[in-house]
């Protein structure tokens, strides 16, 4: 058996004589935990790397996102604030949302490539 021969090596290494096995074994079993624990540790951390990771992404998506719809709004406005001389404020902003919101809406942009 490989686990018999598992043990005569380890019985070797740790100089514990082939009579006396139950040290051999309980050396044997203690390699297995450190081995095992090490190996539990380690993949906590590659899991803790992968969450910071795409927690990292995440965030970089969203500013991304923000930072285009701002650019987009802004354009927009400057594009409208001629139209939005004549309306109160309010007006003005009810008419830079809508045509940011119609920009974002991709029926509208593909409606209006047909025509």
């Amino acid at each position: 058996m490989v686990y018999g021969v598992n043990i005569r090596i380890l019985l070797r290494l740790t100089n514990v004589s082939e009579k006396n096995t139950s040290g051999g074994i309980v050396a044997l079993i203690t390699i297995d935990l450190i081995i095992i624990i090490t190996i539990i540790i380690i993949i906590a951390i590659i899991i803790i790397i992968a969450i910071i990771i795409i927690i990292a992404i995440i965030i970089i998506i969203i500013v991304v996102v923000v930072v285009v719809i701002v650019v987009v709004c802004l354009t927009v406005f400057v594009c409208v604030k001629r139209l939005c001389e004549s309306m109160s404020s309010k007006q003005c902003v009810c008419v830079c949302v809508c045509v940011c919101v119609r920009v974002w809406d991709n029926d509208y942009l593909l409606n209006d490539v047909d025509k």
